[in-house]
């Protein structure tokens, strides 16, 4: 399961109340699953999605009081929330090959993933789709131009992440902590 923050929409681009809300983490996920399961890609791109629900105040409560990052902290989420499978294995050499082959369903599907950093895969599957345009969009959020570029700049992204030590992959620019120790 999948919480979100809440979010506010920044005004550097002037936009409608739906439009903001079309372009919002949640919003952006939600789609994004939605069309894999309509091409019938549910589960071999990204991971698999179960569906999304609100939650109860009660429910929510329960969450806050036994998460892993302790009931003393102040929530900022929504009651949304996605209920996708959990892949706890990071992404290794051998899954880089899958990725490749497998960003074909993510063009054909017509998403523009938003971060395709190495730390958003688990086992091969893309984890995270919070940044992720889907076709339609208003023009001001969706271009054909940005659609091709990203299709052909993906295989150089992976090219940019690193081989660890530790048997996993890792994107230069967040795990370069973890080559210094």
């Amino acid at each position: 399961m999948k919480l979100f923050r809440k979010w506010q929409w920044l005004p550097s681009i002037p936009a409608t109340e739906l439009e903001q809300c079309m372009n919002s983490p949640l919003a952006d996920e939600a789609r994004g699953f939605a069309r894999l399961c309509d091409v019938g890609q549910n589960g071999t791109w990204a991971v698999r999605c179960h569906g999304w629900m609100k939650l109860t105040d009660e429910q929510f409560h329960v969450l806050k009081v036994k998460s892993a990052r302790g009931p003393l902290l102040e929530w900022e989420c929504t009651l949304w929330a996605i209920i996708k499978d959990y892949e706890a294995q990071p992404v290794r050499p051998e899954h880089v090959t899958r990725i490749l082959e497998r960003i074909e369903i993510a063009k054909d599907a017509l998403l523009i993933p938003g971060d395709v950093a190495a730390r958003n895969f688990r086992n091969g599957l893309l984890v995270d789709l919070g940044g992720t345009k889907t076709f339609p969009l208003g023009r001001r959020f969706w271009s054909a131009k940005v659609y091709n570029r990203f299709y052909e700049d993906f295989r150089y992204t992976i090219r940019d992440w690193m081989f660890l030590e530790d048997g996993t992959v890792g994107s230069w620019h967040f795990d370069r902590h973890r080559l210094a120790t």
